[in-house]
């Protein structure tokens, strides 16, 4: 008995130590950003060739990875956008790659979310547009431009991953939708890497 005693006196310092070292690693991932789009200052015009289109005002693309657990929060702050600006041109493009087809893009349940939301138009992205000419790297990246087509906007929208409500990359945007600037103009992205194998 005394020395199950003993045994337990160090496993369960030791299992405790795990523990908190587990959840630390997950807090600590939740708040690290992926990399952040290097999207360039105008509209690129291969957008349009492939059924991207600017607005009459500001344009949103949200370049996802679609079966990205993070990118649930991203859409659901780009629901509440929509909602009181119903006019804005929305576009959500679902990154594809050998393993990532097209079927499975319409399948994953951030694609139904898109298509079952008034205003988004959700695209499956064989051409690439997302990684390639808007430069994204991390899924949730969303850019907004002009109606000249300039870059207003590049970023996340929320503040951490798998984070709903409020953050500084909402309101910027928000901000912008009401007729103002987004400031700041770039916030950083929470979200899974974006697929690129297929990509030169």
């Amino acid at each position: 008995m005394k020395s199950s005693g003993r045994l337990l006196a160090i496993l369960v310092p030791l299992w405790s130590i795990a523990i908190a070292a587990g959840f630390w690693g997950l807090l600590k991932y939740a708040a690290t950003p992926g990399r952040a789009a290097a999207a360039t200052s105008q509209w690129p015009a291969a957008a349009d060739q492939h059924g991207v289109h600017r607005g009459a005002g500001i344009t949103l693309l949200m370049i996802v990875h679609p079966q990205c657990p993070c990118s649930s929060s991203s859409m659901s702050n780009l629901q509440q956008l929509l909602a009181s600006h119903p006019a804005t041109a929305c576009y959500v493009l679902f990154e594809t790659s050998s393993i990532l087809t097209p079927e499975l893009c319409r399948n994953s349940s951030l694609w139904k979310t898109a298509a079952h939301t008034p205003h988004i138009t959700p695209l499956v992205d064989v051409a690439h547009l997302g990684t390639r000419e808007f430069a994204a790297k991390t899924s949730g990246q969303v850019l907004a431009y002009d109606a000249a087509g300039a870059l207003r906007f590049r970023g996340g929208i929320t503040a951490s991953r798998d984070h709903d409500g409020p953050c500084e990359g909402q309101s910027a945007l928000q901000s912008l939708l009401d007729g103002g600037d987004a400031n700041p103009c770039e916030t950083p992205v929470y979200g899974c890497a974006l697929p690129m194998e297929d990509q030169p």
